[in-house]
């Protein structure tokens, strides 16, 4: 091991296909270290394995590696282990499962002196593949290539393709249902609005504000019905006040006539 430690820090971008260095040597820490090694690793004979998940779905990304390793003498391979895994590979899951378990329920019962056995559930059995805490590509990255996701094929310039745990077809319909179903719960960063939809999003909110004054305009008119009507029953449930109101005005106005007549009955003695 090289000694070196790593700043740990809790990243939305950390995925083990890219990992975030945090080292603190800036040669570490912008890629430039990695692209000396992979400008170096195709003079070398010897083999060369790419384990990068998003990388080696991704058609740019694979051009671009087989640019790096295009070394004369270099035999550029493609393995596809899509679907359903080998018998030995699922074994080989079981048994890391197993241990697992065995060693969490040890650490429970740290104080006994020994553990019982565990056995997997069969839930536990039907797992094909185990759940790491850091996924293999993250949920930024994921979003950013999922429309993008394809199978390798010898017209990229692969000397040999082979499909390890299940045929060419079944591999190619396996990815197809994945990316549908990653689809519904992925959030895609890259979708950007057609001109048709920002054309007809104008036309949505022009007639928005015309429904909007529309209404505004129908709770106003409801509102004086409701209060021409509320003032046509407090006069039919009160029709003495309304006969009262005019009695009043009507001696009003007869006292203001005898006001002005006064003057003329005065003695002129």
């Amino acid at each position: 091991k090289s000694g070196i430690k790593r700043a740990w820090r809790d990243a939305t971008r950390h995925s083990n296909d890219k990992p975030e260095m945090n080292f603190g040597i800036y040669a570490l820490d912008d890629g430039s270290a990695k692209k000396t090694l992979l400008a170096a690793a195709g003079l070398q004979n010897r083999n060369i394995v790419v384990m990068e998940v998003q990388g080696n779905l991704s058609k740019s990304e694979r051009a671009q590696a087989l640019h790096i390793l295009a070394t004369p003498g270099l035999k550029r391979a493609a393995k596809v282990l899509l679907g359903e895994p080998s018998p030995d590979y699922r074994q080989h899951v079981k048994d890391g499962l197993l241990k697992e378990k065995q060693a969490r329920l040890e650490k429970a019962n740290a104080q006994t002196e020994e553990a019982p056995a565990v056995e997997l559930t069969e839930q536990e059995q039907g797992i094909w593949f185990r759940r790491d805490p850091v996924p293999d590509v993250s949920p930024f990255v994921l979003g950013n290539c999922l429309a993008n996701l394809t199978l390798p094929s010898k017209a990229e310039g692969f000397e040999e393709v082979t499909f390890g745990w299940r045929p060419e077809s079944e591999a190619s319909d396996y990815l197809r249902k994945w990316i549908k179903e990653k689809k519904i719960d992925t959030r895609l960063e890259d979708l950007e609005p057609t001109n048709w939809f920002k054309e007809r999003w104008q036309v949505w909110q022009m007639e928005l504000q015309t429904w909007q004054r529309k209404q505004v305009e129908y709770k106003e008119k409801q509102k004086m019905v409701a209060m021409q009507q509320q003032q046509g029953q407090m006069n039919q449930q009160n029709p003495q006040n309304q006969q009262k109101t005019l009695t009043n005005g009507e001696n009003g106005s007869v006292e203001g006539k005898d006001s002005k007549q006064a003057p003329e009955e005065e003695d002129p003695e």
